[in-house]
């Protein structure tokens, strides 16, 4: 199977996220799949896309490294063409995430923590048009 792994979180920053989307390449790539990695800070000897620099900014307390280059949505549609899955990891966050949902092959999204107060308000706000959206590019 073909399989795009998305971080909107600089993959060549350690963090939580980062670490998840790189072991669950090195995992899947064992197992004999097709893995590419795409986010930005693509650490070298990573098969991928390098979304460019990023930005750290505050948020969830701590400093959340993203992308902000308005080409990503463009350089993830071309990065998945002939992909059977695309894994969206943090798929609120701008740019990266939110232009891989809307990519176009089947999704799977993992939040990897629990929102707080404004966050939770935020995907309840959204949660029907996020579910519709999701729903639709799972093949349901």
């Amino acid at each position: 199977m073909r399989i795009a792994l998305v971080s909107p979180y600089d993959l060549g920053k350690s963090g939580g996220v980062q670490a998840q989307v790189l072991g669950l390449a090195e995992s899947l790539t064992g197992l004999g799949d097709e893995v590419v990695v795409i986010g930005p800070g693509l650490p070298s000897g990573v098969d991928g896309v390098d979304l460019g620099s990023s930005l750290s900014i505050p948020g969830n307390k701590s400093m959340v490294p993203l992308t902000f280059d308005p080409r990503v949505s463009r350089r993830i549609k071309a990065a998945v063409a002939g992909i059977d899955l695309v894994h969206v990891h943090e798929p609120l966050m701008p740019l990266a995430s939110l232009s891989a949902l809307r990519s176009g092959p089947p999704v799977v999204a993992t939040f990897h923590a629990a929102p707080g107060p404004v966050s939770r308000g935020l995907y309840i706000a959204i949660a029907s048009q996020l579910s519709r959206m999701l729903a639709a590019r799972s093949g349901r």
